[in-house]
């Protein structure tokens, strides 16, 4: 009998392999497939679950559907809720903490091949990036329904939304560079210089930002 994706994850990493093999992720699998040079697969994470250092080999979007988790790398520190998506390098290193309410999440892996047909320089593919913009989100909404859809032409459209979502993120990175402010940022002044005559609620304010409210409000 096959051994299943989560239960392989813990064995490895009780065995001291940090690095993981493709398609392998820890949590409960939920279903995944073959979607072009894509593996997708969707998983669900139990409540507090932590999970101990390591790698994945492949490059691969991480994306929260519902839920939310901490995850440790080098010295950033990611916090993700629903649509948050991140771009995780070959092998890199990280943990994670899956909150109270658990999470479902939708991890797309790149096969052999399909970032280096794109062409681009090493310095793009080789860091991290984590975002939960409005556009970023709306993105991984719909990447996440055609995944569901489960018919022919889902494979042309999840692999172009995750091109899509490629390009948005690696766009938006260098705006997060020192002296540029975020997106969120940049949509929340230009909200409040438009309608600087009304009262807007905090809850408008990281509605139209496409932030969490607590991330606004220490901001």
């Amino acid at each position: 009998m096959n051994e299943k994706p989560a239960s392989k994850a813990s064995r490895l990493l009780r065995d001291g392999r940090r690095s993981l093999d493709p398609n392998v992720f820890h949590g409960g699998l939920l279903r995944d497939g073959n979607l072009g040079s894509l593996r997708v697969t969707e998983v669900a994470y139990p409540p507090g679950l932590d999970v101990a250092t390591h790698a994945h080999q492949h490059a691969y979007l991480g994306i929260t559907v519902r839920g939310a988790s901490v995850q440790w790398c080098g010295t950033q520190t990611r916090l993700s809720q629903a649509w948050t998506v991140t771009y995780h390098p070959p092998q890199e290193i990280h943990r994670d903490h899956f909150e109270p309410s658990g999470a479902l999440g939708l991890n797309v892996e790149f096969m052999p091949g399909f970032l280096e047909r794109l062409a681009l320089p090493p310095s793009l593919l080789e860091r991290g990036i984590h975002s939960s913009e409005g556009d970023t989100a709306w993105l991984a909404a719909r990447l996440y329904r055609e995944f569901l859809q489960a018919d022919e032409p889902a494979v042309a459209s999840v692999e172009g939304l995750t091109l899509e979502l490629l390009a948005h993120l690696w766009r938006g990175r260098s705006s997060s560079l020192p002296g540029n402010p975020p997106l969120w940022l940049q949509r929340v002044k230009e909200l409040l210089r438009t309608h600087f005559s009304e009262r807007l609620s905090p809850f408008a304010l990281f509605a139209w930002a496409g932030i969490h409210p607590s991330h606004l409000a220490c901001t």
